[in-house]
C-alpha cells in the first residue's frame, strides 16, 4: 500500500518483469475466485519497483462503485485461523495493530494452508520500510526532525516490537499446541514483516473486525485528493458483526435474527466498497487516500514512503522553543552591561500563553495582505489548528507562530528602548553632578546617592554602585503595554514590504493587467516602508533574527547539520545503488529485497528513505531562512 515512485528506479531484467506480471495475474485470479468485484474499466498493474497499482482503462464517472470485497474475505483477529485456536482473546489489551500483526504472522507461517495464501504471496516478502521499524543507523539520520517527533508520538519501534514478541507472543503460544510457537518457522522476522504489512495496508473496517487487511482495497495507492474512497458499515454489533438487530442489542429482538456476521437478513453478502469521488480519466492511475492532510512525517512513519513536494509538510515548534528563542534574541540586542531580560521574558512567556488566542483572533481581521496577493512570509489563517506553531510547506510561518514572534518582537524592542532610555537618564543625572561632586564631595558621593536611589527598586543583589560611565544593571521598569491588533497588522505589512523590496519585485513578461496589480501592490509596499517608525523596523529585524534562530537551532539538532539537501540526496542515491548480483537474475523481487543480503539491503533502503526525508526538511529550513533575509 506504499506508493511513491522511487527517485532512481533500477531497471529489472525482462524475466523479472514477466514474473511481476505473473504475480499481478496471480492476485487477480485469487480475487476473482473469492468473488471480489473489480470494475472492468480498471486494471491491476505491476510497477517496476514491485508494487501493485490500479490504472483506469476507460473514463469512470463520480459516485461509481468500482470495487466490492466480501466482508468474509477480510483478514482480521476475528476471521483468521488463529482466532478459533486461542482461548478467548489474550491480545485484547494490546493495540489493534499489534493484535492483528500476530494473526497475520500466523497466516504467513501457515503458507499454503492459509486461506489468504494467494493474497499474502503477492505482498512484499521483506518488511515494508516503515520508519516505526527502522534500525538505529536510519533513525540517526532523522534525529531532530518532524519525523522523530511523529515516531515518539506513535510510540512503536523495532525494539518494542521485539519485546512484545519475547514477553507477550511467545508466552501466549507456549501453552497452545497449535500456536505459531510450535512451528520452527515462526520467528520475530515473521512478526516484523506482518507488523509492517498491518501498518502500511490495514483499514479500520468496523466495530467488529476492527483493524483488518482488505485484499484489493490496499492495491489503490495514496493521493490527496483521491479518486476513490473506502466505504464500509462501521457501526455493526461488536459481538457478532451484524448490521441489523441481533440478540446482543439492549432491546429484545424478534426470533430469527441470527444471520451470519458476513451477511444481511435477506441472505445478501455484505461487502466493503471502493467508490469514485470524482471523474476518472482513461490512462491515469486511480488513487485512494490513507487520510486527509498527511505530511511526509506520517507517511514515512506508518507507510514507508514519501511524496515529493508534499503540500502538507510542516516543521512544528513547541511554545517553549519559540519563547526561548525570543528571549535569546532579546538578550543579543542588549548592551553587554545591561542585565538580560530573562525575568521579564518569563512573565512574557506566561502572559502570551494565555493571550495568544486573543492576539491571533484580534489581528486576523486587520492583518490581511493586499487584495489578490498572499503574504509571502505568513500563511493565511486556517479554520482548524489555528494555534499551531509551524513553518508550512511554502516556507511560511503559521498565523499563530507569526503572532507570537510579532508580539515578542514589539514587546522586546520597546522594553529594550525603555530600559536604555532609563539608563541614559540615570547617567545624564550622573554627569550633571560630576562637577559638583568633584568640588564638594570627594569620591563622587552625591552621584552615588542618586544611582543608589535609582537602583532601590532593583533586586537587592543588583542594587550596587556601578563604576562611572558604566551602565547600571538590573534597572526595574514598568512593563511595556502589549501590542495592539493595529500594531501587529502594521508589522504584518512591514515584513511583507521589506521582503518585496529585497526581491526587487522582478516580474518579467506580465500582462498589462498583471503589471497594474504589481505596480499598485509595489506602491502600497513603498508607502508602508516610508511610514513605518524606527521601532517597527527594529521589530521587523528582531522577528527576522528570531526566525533565523529557530532554523539554526532546528538544524543544529539534526545529523550532519553542515550538509545541504543536495549532498543528502546524493548520499541517498549512493545507498540505493547497490549492484544486483547475477545469481539472483531469476529472483522476482526488487533490488532491496534480494534474499542473499536482504538484511543489509533493507538497512540501505531505510537509510536512503531517512536521508531523503532529512533532505526535504533541510531544504525547507533553507527556504525559510532565505525568505527572512529582510
Amino acid at each position: 500500500m506504499r506508493k511513491a515512485q522511487p527517485r532512481a528506479a533500477q531497471p529489472l531484467p525482462s524475466l523479472s518483469l514477466r514474473l511481476l506480471s505473473f504475480s499481478r495475474m496471480q492476485l487477480a485470479d485469487w480475487l476473482e475466485r473469492h468473488r471480489v468485484f473489480l470494475d472492468p474499466r480498471l486494471s491491476l498493474v505491476s510497477r517496476a519497483d514491485g508494487s501493485t497499482a490500479v490504472d483506469a482503462l476507460a473514463p469512470i464517472p463520480p459516485h461509481s462503485t468500482v470495487g466490492r470485497i466480501p466482508v468474509s474475505l477480510v483478514l482480521s483477529h476475528r476471521s483468521s485461523a488463529l482466532a478459533s485456536r486461542l482461548n478467548g482473546d489474550p491480545l485484547a489489551s494490546h493495540t489493534p495493530a499489534l493484535r492483528l500483526a500476530v494473526h497475520v504472522a500466523h497466516e504467513v507461517v501457515l503458507g499454503p494452508e492459509s486461506r489468504w495464501q494467494g493474497y499474502l504471496a503477492t505482498c512484499p516478502e521483506v518488511p515494508v520500510p516503515v520508519a516505526l521499524l527502522w534500525r538505529d543507523d536510519a533513525l540517526d539520520w532523522v534525529m531532530g526532525t518532524e519525523l522523530q517527533r511523529e515516531l515518539s508520538r506513535i510510540g512503536m519501534s523495532r525494539t518494542r516490537l521485539q519485546a512484545f514478541y519475547d514477553d507477550v507472543v511467545l508466552p501466549i503460544f507456549s501453552t497452545s499446541q497449535s500456536g505459531p510457537e510450535s512451528s520452527p518457522t515462526f520467528s520475530f522476522a515473521h512478526l516484523l514483516r506482518a507488523y509492517s504489512l498491518v501498518s502500511s495496508r490495514a483499514f479500520q473496517v468496523s466495530s467488529y473486525h476492527s483493524l483488518a487487511l482488505v485484499p484489493l482495497a490496499d492495491a489503490f495507492n495514496h493521493s490527496d485528493p483521491p479518486h476513490v474512497h473506502f466505504a464500509s458499515d462501521t457501526w455493526v454489533c461488536p459481538e457478532c458483526g451484524r448490521l441489523e438487530a441481533c440478540p446482543h442489542d439492549e432491546e429484545t429482538v424478534t426470533a430469527g435474527a441470527g444471520a451470519l456476521a458476513d451477511g444481511h437478513e435477506d441472505g445478501a453478502e455484505e461487502t466493503l466498497d471502493m467508490v469514485s469521488e470524482r471523474a476518472i480519466e482513461a490512462g491515469e492511475e486511480v488513487y485512494n487516500t490513507y487520510g486527509a492532510g498527511l505530511a511526509n512525517a506520517k507517511l514515512a512513519a506508518s507507510y514507508g514512503f514519501l511524496l515529493e513536494g508534499n503540500e502538507h509538510d510542516v516543521l512544528s515548534f513547541h511554545h517553549d522553543e519559540v519563547i526561548d528563542v525570543l528571549s535569546f534574541c532579546a538578550i543579543q540586542g542588549t548592551a553587554p552591561e545591561l542585565d538580560p531580560m530573562l525575568q521579564q521574558h518569563r512573565a512574557f512567556r506566561d502572559a502570551v500563553a494565555t493571550q495568544i488566542d486573543a492576539v491571533l483572533a484580534a489581528s486576523a481581521s486587520t492583518s490581511a495582505p493586499p487584495s489578490d496577493h498572499e503574504h509571502p512570509l505568513i500563511a493565511p489563517p486556517l479554520s482548524a489548528g489555528g494555534n499551531s506553531l509551524y513553518f508550512d510547506a511554502d516556507a511560511r510561518l503559521s498565523p499563530a507562530l507569526w503572532a507570537l514572534i510579532a508580539v515578542g518582537a514589539l514587546h522586546a524592542v520597546r522594553t529594550l528602548a525603555d530600559e536604555r532610555a532609563a539608563v541614559d537618564d540615570i547617567h545624564d543625572r550622573h554627569d550633571s553632578l560630576t562637577v559638583a561632586d568633584d568640588q564638594n564631595a570627594p569620591d563622587g558621593s552625591a552621584c552615588d546617592r542618586i544611582v543608589r536611589a535609582d537602583l532601590a527598586h532593583s533586586t537587592p543583589s543588583e542594587a550596587r554602585l556601578s563604576p562611572p560611565r558604566k551602565r547600571p544593571r538590573g534597572v526595574n521598569l514598568p512593563p511595556s503595554t502589549w501590542p495592539t491588533a493595529d500594531e501587529l497588522a502594521r508589522l504584518f505589512d512591514l515584513v511583507a514590504a521589506r521582503r518585496d523590496h529585497a526581491d526587487g519585485q522582478a516580474a518579467p513578461e506580465l500582462s498589462d493587467e498583471e503589471n497594474s496589480v504589481v505596480q499598485s501592490t509595489t506602491s502600497d509596499w513603498h508607502t508602508v516602508l516610508q511610514v513605518a517608525s524606527p521601532v517597527e523596523h527594529r521589530a521587523a529585524d528582531f522577528a527576522a533574527r528570531a526566525v533565523h534562530e529557530l532554523c539554526r537551532r532546528r538544524r543544529a539538532t539534526q545529523e550532519e547539520p553542515e550538509w545541504d539537501a543536495v549532498r543528502l540526496l546524493d548520499e541517498a542515491d549512493r545507498r540505493r545503488r547497490t549492484p544486483m548480483p547475477d545469481s539472483s537474475a531469476t529472483d522476482p523481487r526488487s533490488e532491496p529485497q534480494r534474499e542473499d543480503d536482504a538484511e543489509g539491503r533493507s538497512s540501505d533502503t531505510e537509510c536512503a528513505l531517512a536521508l531523503e526525508y532529512l533532505a526535504g526538511e533541510r531544504l525547507l529550513l533553507e527556504r525559510v531562512s532565505s525568505q527572512w533575509d529582510l
